[in-house]
């Protein structure tokens, strides 16, 4: 019993030691993300050489109607064939997932029986 207390006690200061060096090492590299450990001698300045895009007459560009927009979508949905697939899946895993539940909960509800 006090070997089980010993090596009890020396897990779970490693295993608080181990979280806090995690800690301490995600804070040092969430800061080294963010780069406030570069040295300010590195530091380039900021050049704001930027090619600004011309602008497109919005009244020129043809916006689509609703009908033409429903026509769009109504094509999308039709060539969807991943849409029934995943449908199909994710029915076949519900079912399974149940039947899997249901045999749990006779078993144990069958070993609660027996023991009372």
């Amino acid at each position: 019993m006090k070997k089980f207390f010993i090596k009890t006690a020396i897990l779970m200061f490693l295993l608080f030691f181990s979280v806090i060096y995690g800690m301490v090492a995600a804070n040092h590299g969430a800061s080294d993300i963010k780069g406030l450990n570069v040295p300010k001698d590195n530091v380039q300045p900021l050049s704001l050489n930027i090619a600004w895009p011309k602008t497109v007459n919005k009244t020129a560009q043809k916006l689509p109607t609703i009908e033409e927009r429903a026509a769009q979508l109504k094509h999308r949905k039709a060539f969807n064939p991943y849409s029934s697939i995943s449908d199909t899946m994710s029915n076949g895993l519900s079912d399974a997932f149940r039947k899997g539940m249901s045999i749990t909960a006779n078993l144990f509800d069958q070993m609660v029986h027996a023991v009372l």
